[in-house]
């Protein structure tokens, strides 16, 4: 699908869209309650990611319902058979899974996308080797075989902290009380949530300088509201700093989401040039070099792991960018980019590749609104936010689907 996206602003108010980090962690997590849970959540905004991590969670034997405002989630039935557990294109999917499916069975598969395969599991490495886990690739699938007992190890966290959050929900499945040592940490934010999720579902987890030690388990909750999601309201917020008016409600302010950030880099790249890290915030990296090419310019650092996301967002944002007269400097390593403010006004009806990204599409819409274009491949959105060109009209843009 295409998007064509006439010249115009944005005028209205809306609802946040379900944490698609916090609604991940709650689905997995619910596994570990070992009862019926609720989430409350608006359903008609569950994306590929969600529907990727409910069917894993049929795979391994657990239930669920969904229902206009909730997800009624059931226990977890082991059966006999081995697990084969359809992840799509879902990362946070496939590293959130995997530990805990191999401490329910002693073989598991999973399928994915052939990107998703080129992303990897490198991270999982070490503790496959420390328990003996046989794996082995074949096309589009990765089989495991063993059991994950032991966790005391440290994990490099420097390409995903999934991969920290994945081990913490395995032990407090296990109630293993060993210790996970993490070096190198990015994305800090993302394992507070995981550390947030368990703690509310009863779970007492000992943090000290990287290290996490599960001490005990109560199970006191069964129902859990999902907030709004920052990562992708930066998209929508980001339009009233071109001027729309748009009134975004149901995010919380004391949220642990990192991409809460937004608020404060849109802020000060409105005003100058500044220097931006992103190290903790990558997901933000398109919207915020769209934003910082239509305002004053900026240096971004931290940005090399945006090669192995969804798209090479690192490359394919400058391929598009450059459609519309980008002229930037990018660091031998990767990881630095200085973006200079181009001359929109120049600029008519162009045409942008999502590269099947999510991010990609939602942020050069922005773009599109400005100079009038097309979004190709746009119902990338379909990952993350399903809705967004749908809400993109409600708010009065004038676009039209082919």
């Amino acid at each position: 699908m295409n998007t064509i996206i006439k010249k115009g602003k944005l005028n209205g108010i809306i609802d946040a869209i379900p944490s698609k980090s916090y609604l991940h962690r709650y689905l997995i997590s619910s596994i570990l309650t070992n009862k019926e849970c609720t989430l409350l959540v608006n359903t008609k905004y569950l994306s590929n990611d969600i529907f990727a991590s409910l069917s894993c969670i049929k795979a391994l034997g657990a239930n669920y319902e969904i229902k206009e405002d909730k997800i009624i989630l059931y226990p977890l039935i082991k059966n006999n058979n081995i697990p084969v557990l359809d992840v799509n294109e879902s990362g946070s999917s496939l590293r959130f899974f995997i530990p805990l499916a191999l401490s329910i069975y002693d073989e598991v598969i999973f399928k994915m996308t052939k990107r998703l395969m080129e992303r990897g599991i490198d991270g999982y490495n070490e503790i496959f080797k420390k328990n003996n886990i046989e794996v082995e690739y074949k096309e589009n699938e990765i089989h495991l075989k063993g059991k994950i007992s032991v966790f005391e190890y440290k994990i490099d966290a420097s390409k995903s902290s999934q991969y920290v959050s994945g081990l913490l929900i395995a032990m407090a499945y296990l109630k293993s009380n060993e210790k996970i040592n993490v070096e190198n940490v990015t994305s800090k934010p993302y394992i507070d949530i995981s550390l947030d999720v368990l703690r509310s579902i009863g779970y007492d987890i000992k943090e000290d300088n990287n290290q996490y030690i599960i001490n005990s388990y109560k199970n006191v909750n069964d129902e859990f509201i999902i907030e709004g999601d920052y990562s992708n309201s930066a998209f929508l917020e980001a339009f009233n700093y071109f001027g729309s008016n748009v009134e975004i409600k149901g995010l919380n302010l004391a949220s642990n989401q990192g991409d809460k950030v937004y608020l404060e880099y849109f802020k000060a790249l409105s005003e100058n040039k500044t220097r931006i890290d992103i190290t903790n915030c990558i997901d933000l990296g398109p919207v915020l070099f769209v934003f910082a090419s239509l305002k004053h310019g900026a240096i971004f650092t931290g940005c090399k792991r945006l090669k192995i996301k969804e798209s090479n967002r690192l490359d394919d944002m400058i391929t598009e960018m450059k459609k519309y007269g980008l002229k930037y400097q990018l660091s031998d390593d990767d990881n630095i980019l200085e973006i200079e403010k181009c001359d929109i006004d120049k600029y008519h009806d162009l045409s942008f590749s999502s590269h099947n990204d999510h991010r990609l599409a939602m942020a050069l819409s922005i773009v599109a609104s400005i100079t009038g274009g097309k979004i190709i491949d746009s119902d990338a959105v379909n990952k993350s936010y399903p809705n967004f060109f749908d809400d993109l009209k409600k708010l009065g843009l004038e676009l039209e689907m082919e």
